[in-house]
């Protein structure tokens, strides 16, 4: 049976994209099915021996082999070190107008792992916000998130830039989770499934970093600069 792995990132990062990937080429991969539920209580993923399984709160990762979750991140620490992780991001420009476009979502988890205030308010505050407020609080959930999956990774860490994502890095993901499949079956699946799986189009305003603290700039332009990215592309 496939082991298993978690992609996870900072969401609107691509991740049912690679999903259907996945699928296309046999792995039974599962969107945001395991690690949502956990909000409001400490977490209560544990790894069980005996069972060679995980649970949470009843909850149990059943026989399915991937977990493809932004929610993953704060609890990646709690699973075994045997499953490998691989960390998916997106340019931030383009994840803060998806996430405009989208809607926030997961209030409370965002919340409670991250600190980040919106006019003196959390996550729930950012549908009603200002663009600019907007702006300024995703930049920096897009740098504290991505932090989070670095740090609680325990498994073997893969880093992937969506906008990287062709065939070849596709196989080199397969490679480190330890999947096998044929290059024919690769290509296919990159034929079969639309690059625009579950995109949204962004809203007509642009974004500008200059909204950003000299800090919150910072702090961007440092983790830009560690994932590959120019700010400004």
């Amino acid at each position: 049976m496939q082991g298993k792995f978690v992609v996870t990132g900072c969401g609107r990062s691509g991740t049912t994209f690679t999903t259907h990937l996945f699928r296309q080429v046999g792995v039974d991969a599962r969107h945001e099915e395991f690690f949502p539920y956990i909000k409001r209580r400490w977490p209560g993923v544990f790894y069980d021996r005996k069972a060679d399984r995980h649970h949470l709160f009843g909850l149990d990762w059943g026989d399915y082999a991937a977990e493809i979750a932004w929610q993953a991140a704060p609890f990646l620490a709690w699973l075994h070190p045997s499953i490998p992780v691989v960390h998916q991001l997106r340019h931030p420009r383009r994840f803060v107008l998806s996430r405009i476009s989208k809607g926030m979502t997961h209030a409370d988890l965002r919340n409670r792992y991250t600190r980040i205030k919106i006019n003196n308010r959390g996550a729930e505050a950012v549908n009603e916000a200002a663009f600019a407020d907007k702006v300024r609080y995703l930049a920096e959930f897009w740098v504290v998130w991505n932090d989070l999956v670095e740090k609680n990774a325990r498994g073997s860490y893969m880093r992937l830039r969506v906008e990287d994502l062709d065939p070849a890095a596709f196989g080199k993901m397969l490679d480190h989770v330890g999947v096998t499949a044929a290059p024919e079956a690769i290509d296919a699946a990159f034929a079969t499934v639309p690059r625009d799986t579950n995109t949204r189009p962004p809203s007509g305003e642009a974004v500008d970093w200059a909204v950003l603290s000299g800090a919150a700039r910072s702090r961007l332009e440092a983790a830009c600069a560690r994932y590959g990215y120019d700010p400004e592309g």
